[in-house]
């Protein structure tokens, strides 16, 4: 990174202290350091617990009780009521969501793609199980993944808990 495109920024919090930020030369912010108060860290693992324990009484619904048998078109759709959400909140300046640069590309393709097979997976063994041995499949495919990687060689460091 170019020394002369970066520029750090301090401005006063409403509590006096000082946030500090790094601003590129086209004013994209790079870091920043945020102070979270405990309500906000509270509201935000709350919020995501519920929308996300929805999200799969309503797959769970649209897969079984309604019986639409298309993960494929309910994944795109959630993909694109997403991207929208996101695209709104960035036009009211909600988020801040900086563009995604042409070197950049090659390294979350891989992960995005891997993503959506993730959750096409899910989708379909959602459909087949009930919801308890689902959520107990999801949690177990984190140490079914370790395994593997130990088993081939990996090494991991002291200071992964599980």
């Amino acid at each position: 990174r170019n020394a002369e495109a970066v520029v750090v920024v301090e401005e006063p919090t409403e509590d006096g202290q000082k946030d500090s930020r790094v601003v590129e030369e086209d004013g994209e912010v790079v870091s920043a350091n945020p102070r979270t108060s405990p309500l906000k860290v509270a509201l935000a693992v709350t919020f995501f617990s519920t929308s996300s324990l929805g999200s799969i009484f309503v797959n769970k619904a649209c897969l079984t009780g309604y019986r639409f048998g298309f993960p494929n078109t309910l994944m795109t759709m959630q993909i694109v009521a997403g991207v929208l959400l996101l695209f709104v909140l960035r036009l009211f300046r909600i988020v801040h969501i900086p563009a995604l640069k042409a070197k950049q590309f090659p390294l979350v393709v891989y992960p995005t793609v891997t993503w959506i097979m993730n959750v096409l997976i899910g989708l379909y063994a959602l459909k087949m199980v009930n919801i308890p041995m689902f959520s107990t499949l999801r949690r177990l495919s984190m140490v079914f993944v370790m395994t593997m990687e130990w088993l081939d060689g990996k090494v991991f460091s002291n200071r992964i808990v599980l």
